[in-house]
């Protein structure tokens, strides 16, 4: 059966899949469910009599996991994104740098929009934030920082120009990644759905 994507989180299915696993939403597919799935589904977000937490808190360990495993997934195939501990760390010290993240932010993905590898223009998502750093030669050149209200209240989308935009006037240019402004975009609306199902 093909992939589709679910219409309550929009993460990809698995063919087996009778609920997704991430909201529980139905596929309306029928068959053996994801018990007999010979695949581990990464883990869900926890129930929402547990995510009442403030939109702007800090991701706990479980839902850093979430938007690790949800991204991995998804996007196996995009060369310049990195998770969890298979960021590299020359990439993430440049990004740190040139995003001014702050030193005791922990880095969960790394998208790096260079052309040469080196990760100076990325996106980097933390528990905190979402951080962002485009060269002069976007059309939103700068440092930016988007915070877990900004990223709810603003749509991640692709723009015109290769850019992805995160926050309310946040963009990433990738037109040096091997991800499309869509991509971009999608990715960071995998941070949004987790802090939706604080809600």
């Amino acid at each position: 059966m093909e992939q589709g994507k679910c219409r309550g989180c929009g993460v990809w299915l698995q063919p087996e899949w009778v609920v997704c696993r991430y909201c529980g939403a139905p596929t309306g597919r029928e068959g053996a469910g994801p018990e007999s799935s010979t695949q581990q589904a990464p883990e869900r977000p926890a129930p929402r009599s547990q995510a009442h937490r403030p939109i702007d808190a800090a991701l706990d360990l479980a839902e850093a996991k979430t938007l690790v495993a949800n991204i991995d997934a998804r996007f196996p195939d995009i060369d310049d994104l990195y998770t969890g501990d298979n960021i590299p760390d020359s990439k993430l010290c440049n990004a740190r740098k040139t995003c001014e993240v702050p030193d005791d932010e922990t880095i969960l993905v790394l998208l790096d929009a260079t052309v040469f590898g080196s990760a100076k223009n990325a996106m980097l998502i933390g528990t905190r934030a979402i951080y962002l750093h485009n060269d002069w030669a976007s059309d939103t050149s700068g440092r930016w920082r988007v915070g877990w209200e900004e990223l709810v209240d603003a749509t991640p989308e692709e723009r015109e120009t290769h850019e992805a935009r995160v926050g309310r006037k946040a963009c990433l240019n990738t037109s040096g990644s091997s991800a499309d402004p869509d991509e971009a975009a999608a990715i960071a609306a995998l941070a949004r759905q987790i802090l939706l199902a604080r809600r």
